[in-house]
């Protein structure tokens, strides 16, 4: 319950994420300086200035990225999108192993589903396809395959700081030799 809360006061104000904050706070008060705190409002201009930030700011604004990537919560402008869409289609969902984000995802074609939700998941899932790292169900179900068949351009990866979609292009291209099969599953 404390590295849960922990992770949520770190997704809504970057200064409770103190590695983030020391890589990104000069590019915050540059780039960022017109944008209210809180809400994860400064992360999100973060992102959305990312080819104008120092190399170091966006490894972490990634890094938070990936470790965020399976609670819908801790992405808090893409949590208070979709909250009424959560409660009217995923209300038996916790969250949590992306439960609540598989759900949405199932039901965003939906006529009564918000368009604003449906937009900025659909921004998620385009970030999501652009790098492993980002999908969790990937990353487990094909640790073994990406490995074993993708190693080298999983180990070419120079840093974190993404995207990179050489580890999914590796395995769509050899969906016919993965050895595990909801890895194979996944990738289809």
């Amino acid at each position: 319950d404390e590295i849960q809360k922990t992770q949520v006061e770190a997704a809504e104000d970057m200064a409770m994420d103190v590695m983030l904050s020391d890589m990104c706070s000069a590019d915050a008060d540059v780039l960022c300086s017109d944008v209210k705190p809180g809400g994860g409002r400064i992360q999100e201009c973060l992102r959305e200035q990312r080819p104008r930030l120092s190399w170091d700011c966006q490894e972490e604004l990634f890094r938070q990225e990936v470790e965020n990537a399976d609670d819908l919560r801790l992405n808090v402008v893409l949590f208070n999108s979709c909250l009424n869409d959560k409660k009217k289609f995923c209300s038996n969902k916790n969250f949590g192993n992306a439960q609540v984000k598989d759900c949405l995802e199932e039901n965003r074609n939906d006529p009564d589903f918000s368009a604003e939700c449906k937009a900025r998941f659909e921004e998620m899932m385009e970030r999501r396809a652009e790098d492993f790292r980002l999908d969790v169900h990937l990353r487990e179900l094909c640790r073994q395959d990406i490995d074993e068949i993708c190693g080298y351009e999983k180990d070419s990866l120079d840093s974190i700081a993404g995207y990179d979609a050489r580890v999914i292009q590796c395995l769509q291209d050899y969906k016919e030799d993965l050895q595990v099969p909801a890895c194979k599953k996944q990738v289809k």
